[in-house]
């Protein structure tokens, strides 16, 4: 598959999780998770979703909801998407954003 045909596929499946996701999955208390980018697998069969929460302490109570809703999400997806295969989900959290910061936070120090 393309490399631009990956990128749209990608972009799609980020569109719809996070329309199921708003519509689907209730959130207990005032969070945010949100969709920091999506890696699906040249042959379509799976896909990782990077997510950020905040605050950060809720962290594995929003993962632990979503992989509740897992099986539910997949089937919006597939119903929404007009592929002939729709990729296996799972998710990750993406620390890029703390790692960044913990490392300005050093390079500050040593200024």
């Amino acid at each position: 598959m393309t490399s631009h045909r990956l990128s749209q596929v990608n972009k799609l499946i980020q569109e719809e999780f996070n329309l199921i996701v708003l519509r689907e999955v209730e959130f207990p208390g005032s969070y945010l998770v949100t969709v920091e980018k999506v890696e699906t697998a040249p042959d379509l069969k799976h896909c990782l979703i990077w997510l950020s929460v905040l605050p950060i302490n809720f962290r594995k109570e929003a993962m632990a909801l979503l992989k509740k809703n897992q099986r539910k999400i997949q089937s919006m997806l597939f119903k929404k998407m007009f592929l002939k295969f729709v990729p296996k989900i799972s998710f990750r959290i993406d620390e890029s954003e703390e790692k960044a910061d913990r490392i300005n936070r050093i390079l500050d120090k040593h200024n």
